[in-house]
């Protein structure tokens, strides 16, 4: 069974950077304390919502990132358990792949409705993409919570925890509290933040069970992305 990689007793650097990524930075947008108002840095832009959500889940999940990447270098890959050959050679698939996307979810609105573009999706309403460019800056949201959320949830937040506690149950469910907060603790109906929360548990085992942190950021990344050219 893979083993975790923090091999050496715990710094206090990372003991921070949890607090920071798991609990304060969640809880920031999860209760809505913090959002960047894009109709006061844009005004006039259509969907103002959309682009507010959009920012703020941007720009907290790369500050997250950015605190992880400071914790754990110079050797994040090995840290967190992503496997780099494999990410190598297969870099010209990945990044056909997100073009193919990208093109997707532009042409989305042509065949997803017919005739004017309704004020707001109808299956994510206020957060969901509907025109091309917010369909096509969903894919690149897309990209961020694949490898941001993994990052922080999964490859540091597991890690780290089960140094602590060490218990890899306690930190399963702690990283996937984390992980429903994220999603909006304050604001969606508990019965989505349990689905959350089993997604949570679902990919935090797989990644105890295997620690092929990459393959777990290219699948949430596609099921992310399959919202931007599939959903109405």
């Amino acid at each position: 069974m893979a083993q975790n990689n923090f091999a050496q007793p715990i710094q206090q650097k990372h003991i921070v950077v949890l607090i920071a990524t798991l609990i304060l930075i969640p809880l920031l947008w999860g209760t809505g304390v913090f959002k960047i108002q894009a109709a006061y840095i844009l005004p006039g832009l259509e969907r103002p919502f959309f682009w507010t959500f959009f920012m703020s889940i941007l720009f907290l999940e790369w500050l997250a990132f950015l605190l992880i990447f400071y914790a754990t270098r110079p050797n994040m890959a090995e840290y967190l358990s992503i496997n780099t050959a494999f990410l190598s050679k297969h870099k010209f698939l990945l990044i056909g792949g997100v073009i193919v996307l990208l093109i997707l979810a532009g042409i989305a609105p042509a065949y997803l409705y017919s005739g004017e573009l309704p004020s707001n999706s109808s299956t994510l309403g206020s957060i969901g993409p509907v025109s091309s460019i917010q369909r096509v800056a969903f894919i690149f949201l897309s990209l961020t919570a694949g490898i941001c959320e993994e990052v922080i949830f999964r490859g540091y937040g597991i890690s780290v925890l089960e140094r602590i506690f060490k218990r890899k149950s306690v930190a399963l469910i702690i990283s996937s509290l984390a992980f429903m907060s994220l999603h909006g603790v304050a604001f969606l109906p508990w019965s989505m933040l349990v689905q959350y929360f089993i997604i949570g548990l679902i990919f935090g085992f797989i990644f105890q069970r295997y620690r092929r942190l990459e393959i777990l950021i290219i699948v949430h990344f596609l099921l992310d992305a399959l919202i931007a050219v599939s959903v109405p």
